[in-house]
Protein backbone atom coordinates (compact mmCIF):
# COMPACT_ATOMS: atom_id res chain seq x y z
CA UNK A 1 0.00 0.00 0.00
CA UNK A 2 2.58 2.26 1.03
CA UNK A 3 4.37 2.06 -3.07
CA UNK A 4 0.62 2.70 -4.29
CA UNK A 5 0.86 6.07 -2.35
CA UNK A 6 4.15 7.11 -3.23
CA UNK A 7 3.62 6.44 -6.61
CA UNK A 8 0.15 7.91 -6.16
CA UNK A 9 1.89 10.82 -5.30
CA UNK A 10 4.89 10.88 -7.88
CA UNK A 11 2.26 10.83 -10.65
CA UNK A 12 0.33 13.70 -9.49
CA UNK A 13 2.79 15.75 -7.77
CA UNK A 14 5.13 15.24 -10.78
CA UNK A 15 4.34 13.39 -13.36
CA UNK A 16 0.73 14.96 -14.59
CA UNK A 17 2.23 18.71 -14.26
CA UNK A 18 5.17 17.75 -16.07
CA UNK A 19 3.01 16.47 -18.31
CA UNK A 20 0.87 19.60 -19.09
CA UNK A 21 4.36 21.57 -18.78
CA UNK A 22 5.72 19.20 -21.89
CA UNK A 23 2.52 20.01 -24.20
CA UNK A 24 2.81 23.40 -23.74
CA UNK A 25 6.34 23.95 -24.74
CA UNK A 26 5.56 21.23 -26.95
CA UNK A 27 2.74 24.31 -28.44
CA UNK A 28 5.89 26.40 -29.44
CA UNK A 29 7.43 23.82 -31.71
CA UNK A 30 4.75 22.75 -33.54
CA UNK A 31 3.76 26.03 -35.06
CA UNK A 32 1.81 24.58 -38.48
CA UNK A 33 -0.48 22.61 -36.35
CA UNK A 34 -3.82 24.67 -36.32
CA UNK A 35 -6.84 22.39 -35.33
CA UNK A 36 -7.25 19.68 -31.89
CA UNK A 37 -7.30 17.15 -34.96
CA UNK A 38 -3.85 18.17 -36.40
CA UNK A 39 -2.56 17.34 -33.17
CA UNK A 40 -4.13 14.46 -32.79
CA UNK A 41 -2.90 13.23 -36.30
CA UNK A 42 1.24 14.36 -34.84
CA UNK A 43 0.68 11.85 -31.94
CA UNK A 44 -1.01 9.16 -34.14
CA UNK A 45 2.82 7.48 -34.76
CA UNK A 46 3.82 7.77 -30.71
CA UNK A 47 4.84 3.99 -29.35
CA UNK A 48 5.24 2.72 -25.99
CA UNK A 49 9.15 3.49 -26.31
CA UNK A 50 8.34 7.15 -26.91
CA UNK A 51 5.58 7.40 -24.24
CA UNK A 52 8.09 5.89 -21.23
CA UNK A 53 10.47 8.54 -22.41
CA UNK A 54 8.09 10.78 -22.61
CA UNK A 55 6.38 10.19 -18.72
CA UNK A 56 10.20 9.50 -17.61
CA UNK A 57 11.07 13.73 -18.95
CA UNK A 58 7.50 14.50 -17.88
CA UNK A 59 8.69 13.27 -13.96
CA UNK A 60 11.75 15.12 -13.96
CA UNK A 61 10.41 18.47 -15.46
CA UNK A 62 7.67 18.18 -12.70
CA UNK A 63 10.02 17.28 -10.08
CA UNK A 64 12.19 20.45 -11.27
CA UNK A 65 9.12 22.83 -11.38
CA UNK A 66 8.13 21.52 -7.81
CA UNK A 67 10.53 23.88 -6.03
CA UNK A 68 9.22 27.24 -8.30
CA UNK A 69 5.60 25.70 -7.69
CA UNK A 70 6.39 25.64 -3.30
CA UNK A 71 8.20 30.00 -3.94
CA UNK A 72 4.97 30.64 -6.11
CA UNK A 73 2.23 29.16 -3.14
CA UNK A 74 4.47 30.26 -0.01
CA UNK A 75 5.53 34.03 -1.24
CA UNK A 76 2.60 35.09 -3.69
CA UNK A 77 -0.39 33.16 -2.52
CA UNK A 78 -0.06 33.01 0.87
CA UNK A 79 0.36 36.51 0.28
CA UNK A 80 -3.00 36.69 -1.49
CA UNK A 81 -4.81 34.71 0.76
CA UNK A 82 -4.12 35.02 4.12
CA UNK A 83 -5.24 31.84 6.29
CA UNK A 84 -3.71 31.15 9.78
CA UNK A 85 -2.71 27.75 10.68
CA UNK A 86 -4.98 26.77 13.52
CA UNK A 87 -3.87 25.44 16.68
CA UNK A 88 -0.38 26.11 16.03
CA UNK A 89 1.87 23.55 18.46
CA UNK A 90 5.62 25.31 18.91
CA UNK A 91 7.35 22.05 17.83
CA UNK A 92 9.67 21.65 14.09
CA UNK A 93 7.36 20.09 11.81
CA UNK A 94 9.56 17.06 11.07
CA UNK A 95 8.60 16.46 14.82
CA UNK A 96 5.14 16.99 14.69
CA UNK A 97 5.28 14.25 11.15
CA UNK A 98 7.54 11.77 13.41
CA UNK A 99 4.73 11.90 15.61
CA UNK A 100 1.99 11.45 13.53
CA UNK A 101 3.45 8.84 11.49
CA UNK A 102 4.12 6.30 14.49
CA UNK A 103 1.07 7.39 17.04
CA UNK A 104 -1.64 8.07 14.08
CA UNK A 105 -0.64 6.36 10.68
CA UNK A 106 -4.02 7.28 9.50
CA UNK A 107 -4.28 11.08 9.78
CA UNK A 108 -1.01 10.93 8.51
CA UNK A 109 -2.59 9.10 5.43
CA UNK A 110 -4.71 12.00 5.18
CA UNK A 111 -2.44 14.44 6.02
CA UNK A 112 -0.17 13.52 3.01
CA UNK A 113 -3.33 13.20 0.80
CA UNK A 114 -3.69 17.18 1.51
CA UNK A 115 0.53 17.53 0.82
CA UNK A 116 0.03 15.46 -2.27
CA UNK A 117 -3.13 17.45 -3.57
CA UNK A 118 -0.43 20.99 -2.27
CA UNK A 119 2.05 19.63 -4.44
CA UNK A 120 0.16 18.80 -7.34
CA UNK A 121 -1.73 22.16 -6.84
CA UNK A 122 1.30 24.56 -6.87
CA UNK A 123 3.07 22.08 -10.05
CA UNK A 124 -0.27 22.70 -11.79
CA UNK A 125 0.24 26.43 -11.56
CA UNK A 126 3.68 26.39 -12.77
CA UNK A 127 2.15 24.42 -15.95
CA UNK A 128 -0.32 27.25 -16.39
CA UNK A 129 2.14 30.03 -15.92
CA UNK A 130 3.84 28.53 -18.42
CA UNK A 131 1.23 27.72 -20.91
CA UNK A 132 0.25 31.90 -20.41
CA UNK A 133 3.66 32.55 -21.07
CA UNK A 134 3.35 30.22 -24.49
CA UNK A 135 -0.13 31.77 -24.99
CA UNK A 136 2.02 35.30 -25.09
CA UNK A 137 4.43 33.91 -27.27
CA UNK A 138 1.79 32.87 -30.02
CA UNK A 139 0.27 36.25 -29.91
CA UNK A 140 3.20 38.25 -30.29
CA UNK A 141 4.40 35.86 -32.87
CA UNK A 142 0.81 36.85 -34.56
CA UNK A 143 -0.29 33.57 -35.17
CA UNK A 144 -3.37 33.35 -37.63
CA UNK A 145 -5.57 31.93 -34.68
CA UNK A 146 -4.15 34.56 -32.10
CA UNK A 147 -7.74 35.16 -31.08
CA UNK A 148 -7.61 31.36 -30.13
CA UNK A 149 -4.25 32.09 -28.46
CA UNK A 150 -5.94 35.06 -26.15
CA UNK A 151 -8.37 32.84 -24.88
CA UNK A 152 -5.91 30.14 -24.04
CA UNK A 153 -3.78 32.77 -22.28
CA UNK A 154 -6.76 34.21 -20.30
CA UNK A 155 -7.65 30.77 -19.18
CA UNK A 156 -3.92 30.06 -18.39
CA UNK A 157 -3.83 32.82 -15.98
CA UNK A 158 -7.33 31.68 -14.24
CA UNK A 159 -6.26 28.55 -13.75
CA UNK A 160 -2.93 29.75 -12.12
CA UNK A 161 -4.61 31.36 -9.85
CA UNK A 162 -7.15 28.49 -9.25
CA UNK A 163 -4.30 26.44 -8.66
CA UNK A 164 -2.16 28.07 -6.42
CA UNK A 165 -5.21 29.01 -4.37
CA UNK A 166 -6.10 25.40 -4.06
CA UNK A 167 -1.96 24.77 -2.76
CA UNK A 168 -3.15 27.09 0.05
CA UNK A 169 -5.64 25.95 0.72
CA UNK A 170 -4.57 22.25 0.67
CA UNK A 171 -1.49 23.20 2.62
CA UNK A 172 -3.59 25.01 5.40
CA UNK A 173 -5.66 21.50 5.76
CA UNK A 174 -2.40 19.76 6.17
CA UNK A 175 -1.32 21.63 9.07
CA UNK A 176 -4.98 21.48 10.20
CA UNK A 177 -5.04 18.46 10.66
CA UNK A 178 -1.39 17.82 11.72
CA UNK A 179 -1.73 19.83 14.84
CA UNK A 180 -5.41 18.76 15.85
CA UNK A 181 -3.85 15.14 15.78
CA UNK A 182 -1.16 16.09 18.23
CA UNK A 183 -3.60 18.01 19.97
CA UNK A 184 -6.38 15.64 20.70
CA UNK A 185 -3.65 12.36 20.75
CA UNK A 186 -1.47 14.44 23.55
CA UNK A 187 1.53 13.81 20.99
CA UNK A 188 2.98 17.22 22.39
CA UNK A 189 3.42 15.39 26.00
CA UNK A 190 6.19 12.76 23.71
CA UNK A 191 8.20 15.40 22.33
Amino acid sequence: MKELVQYAFDFFAHVLPGLFIIFALSLLIIVDALTFEDLIDRTKDVYATVATVVVIIAYVIGFAANPFGKFLYRKLGLKIWKYKIENNIDMFISDKFALVRQFSPKNFEYIEKWNTYCSMSHNLSVASLVMAIVGIVKIIQIEPNWLIWSAITAISIILFFIFLYRAVLFSIWAGHDLNATISRLNLNDMN
